[in-house]
């Protein structure tokens, strides 16, 4: 299923709303170069309880979300578990999600899955702005399977509001048997109130792989952090980028959990 655009305004429940999806669904705008808000808004929904997404995707295969403005929703921006394949392009998602526990944010996604790009079910966020997220502006976590390639380019992830550690602006969690990957290029790191970029592992069998160039990280409290713990495995190349500077605490921080068994190799 291919549109043009989405409009949604208020109400309780998702914009867009996708389960047990096995085919493609994308928002494509008007396919130009900028992101100019012609795949749709969705704005202001106000759920009870933990309150109500953006956009959901809950058990979905190859979502693609481009020229969109997903706004001052209650809940999260974008919202996933179980997604397999998710593109997001020209985007601009600010300012949602309103608490703290559960953890809310502009884009927030548990088990993203993918083949590099060029395969069936690719992953990235490209050419977009996540600004003003209640926690962290993109949290991806997975405890199993392989998100072989998540492709961030051009992409500003700033401003956040929450308190101490669940306010960074790009977090890669990998648990349990997860196996992730996240290549970042010529993106913007500013503001966040934790750290601009944050891959972690923590699993008995898990890994995450972190490669970062050409971006620019100013005034988060830490640039960027690569972790362990228990039996996870890290490694990192974190090369040539334009500017680190004005942060409160480290450009750079690694560290092993004192438990850890794994290793950081960078």
């Amino acid at each position: 299923l291919t549109l043009v655009s989405v409009r949604s305004v208020g109400g309780t429940e998702p914009g867009i709303d996708l389960e047990g999806t096995t085919g493609a669904f994308s928002v494509i705008g008007d396919g130009s170069a900028a992101s100019n808000g012609s795949g749709g808004t969705i704005s202001n929904k106000a759920g009870a309880g933990d309150g109500a997404d953006a956009v959901r995707l809950v058990n979905a295969t190859n979502v693609q979300l481009s020229h969109m403005n997903l706004l001052s929703n209650n809940r999260n921006g974008v919202y996933g578990s179980g997604v397999v394949g998710l593109r997001i392009d020209r985007c601009n998602i600010t300012e949602n999600g309103d608490q703290t526990s559960p953890t809310e944010g502009n884009i927030r996604i548990d088990e993203l899955t993918g083949t590099p790009t060029g395969g069936s079910n690719p992953t990235s966020i490209t050419n977009s702005l996540l600004r003003n997220s209640r926690n962290d502006n993109a949290l991806i976590r997975n405890t199993s399977g392989t998100l072989a390639d998540l492709v961030v380019t051009n992409t500003v992830f700033r401003d956040t509001q929450g308190p101490g550690l669940g306010s960074s602006g790009l977090v890669i969690d990998s648990r349990g048997s997860a196996q992730m990957k996240a290549t970042v290029t010529g993106s913007t790191f500013d503001g966040n109130k934790a750290t601009g970029f944050i891959a972690d592992t923590s699993g008995a069998s898990s890994t995450v792989t972190a490669v970062v160039s050409g971006s620019t990280f100013t005034d988060n409290n830490v640039a960027s952090t690569v972790s362990t713990a228990n039996g996870g495995n890290a490694a990192f190349e974190i090369t040539n980028n334009t500017a680190v500077v004005g942060h409160a605490s480290h450009g750079l921080n690694t560290f092993s959990n004192a438990s850890s068994t794994g290793t950081i190799d960078g």
